[in-house]
């Protein structure tokens, strides 16, 4: 158990939060075969599907220990109903059709990093494709995977929305993202719509353009794209540009609306 377990998690309840899981991993993943697969098992639910839940504000799964919840969610059930060997299960299914309040994940400290088939870059669109992402409460707190100190030899180190792709960020956090191409943080040549969120330390080096965001445009297969990012409130704090743009670079063709 982490020395700060218990403090991560009441920082998670305080939020106003009534069950929560946590992160979980194996300490002798490489004892025998046994732990090997407990150990990925652990790793699978806190990376791809509670981490990926809580960042597209969705509910989240308990499942057997390192979870906590509140003496309401009691009251509010009535009793502990639960008996068999799958009551994490079904605490999960009866919370989510009883309750309009989310099960949240804590990463008690934890960073969830991206895989080796991102080279570097934490998210990409795919080309030409309609492809709509949202994610939202991802912040430097808890370290997320999307926008926090990812790199990439291109452009667009957190997140490469490409044409006719869509991001909705709301309250997210792109820190000490780094990329060699345009766009630290952000690269854009679809859309991006931006609520709340803040651009803190990213960076371009080589000929990358817009430290923070690049919002650019393309053209595939004789089809022009051009970008369009909105910003809705947020901040940009110690970003810096190899060239142009220490925030951002919106060149002709693109739109940039900011409120």
């Amino acid at each position: 158990l982490d020395s700060d377990y218990i403090r991560r998690m009441k920082e998670t309840f305080s939020d106003g939060h009534e069950i929560i899981t946590s992160y979980r991993n194996s300490k002798n993943y490489g004892d025998n075969w046994i732990s090997a697969g407990y150990a990925l098992w652990f790793l699978r639910e806190s990376r791809y599907l509670n981490h990926a839940r809580h960042l597209l504000g969705t509910s989240c799964a308990v499942s057997g220990t390192g979870f906590l919840f509140s003496h309401a969610v009691l009251e509010e059930m009535g009793t502990w109903p639960f008996h068999l060997l799958t009551e994490d299960i079904e605490l999960n299914k009866t919370w989510a059709l009883t309750s309009s309040a989310d099960i949240v994940l804590c990463l008690n400290g934890h960073k969830v990093t991206p895989s080796t088939s991102f080279k570097g870059r934490a998210y990409s669109t795919t080309n030409a494709v309609a492809t709509v992402v949202n994610i939202s409460n991802c912040s430097a707190k808890e370290a997320g995977f999307f926008g926090f100190e990812n790199t990439a030899s291109t452009g667009g180190a957190a997140i490469f929305v490409r044409p006719a792709g869509t991001l909705n960020a709301f309250d997210v956090t792109f820190k000490g993202n780094t990329a060699k191409g345009g766009g630290g943080a952000l690269l854009c040549t679809g859309t991006a719509n931006l609520y709340d969120c803040d651009f803190i330390e990213n960076a371009t080096t080589g000929t990358g353009d817009g430290a923070a965001i690049l919002n650019n445009y393309t053209t595939i297969s004789e089809v022009k794209y051009n970008g369009y990012v909105s910003v809705y409130g947020g901040s940009f704090v110690g970003n810096t540009s190899a060239r142009h743009g220490g925030a951002i670079v919106n060149p002709a063709n693109t739109t940039l609306y900011v409120e």
